[in-house]
């Protein structure tokens, strides 16, 4: 037997004996110790609060001049001092009804701060909707962006007060341009 496949054998048979053993030492299906049954269950409590927010709105991309009324609801969960995973639904109304812009964002807040007054910073993706009769605007959908700056309040109480000025975008063009919308949200957590 040549020398290297006779090393590389005797290698083999000392991986396999050293895989075998540190089987037999480890949990089995159906085996597994009380101790180590919830090990990983073991998890921080986040705080969780639903949102409401409204606000005046200006619109991008669609063509239009009419003032917006934004709408939005959500839920947030504070997984540390410093973060807070959002899901927040929002829909624009023109005061004409003849334009509306709505999406649904999965994001980030990233307080700086733990204090009882905090500002913030705002992303996160998601799906978005936007269409117009004012202009010759098409209507379109796709996936959606969104950034904003913010000023928590009353971030100890159960109840919170919370001030954004966010910008949406769709990631779609229609015949005017890049559909979205910017806000000033005045919202509560509960």
């Amino acid at each position: 037997m040549p020398k290297s496949l006779h090393q590389f054998s005797k290698f083999s048979f000392l991986t396999a004996l050293l895989f075998s053993t540190l089987a037999y030492s480890q949990a089995r299906v159906g085996n597994v110790p009380k101790s180590e049954q919830e090990s990983m269950r073991t998890r921080v409590n986040s705080k969780n609060a639903v949102y409401f927010g409204f606000g005046p709105s200006n619109y991008q991309g669609l063509g239009t001049t009419a003032l917006g009324y934004n709408l939005a609801l959500g839920y947030n969960w504070e997984v540390n001092p410093f973060a807070a995973v959002r899901v927040l639904a929002s829909t624009v109304i023109a005061s004409d009804a003849k334009t509306a812009v709505s999406d649904g964002i999965l994001g980030l807040n990233y307080y700086f701060s733990d204090l009882d007054v905090a500002p913030y910073v705002f992303g996160g993706l998601g799906f978005g909707v936007a269409g117009t009769t004012a202009s010759n605007a098409t209507t379109v959908g796709g996936f959606a962006g969104a950034i904003g700056v913010g000023l928590q309040l009353f971030r100890i109480s159960t109840t919170q007060l919370d001030l954004i000025l966010d910008d949406h975008v769709i990631f779609a063009n229609n015949t005017v341009g890049t559909p979205g919308y910017y806000s000033l949200r005045l919202g509560v957590q509960f």
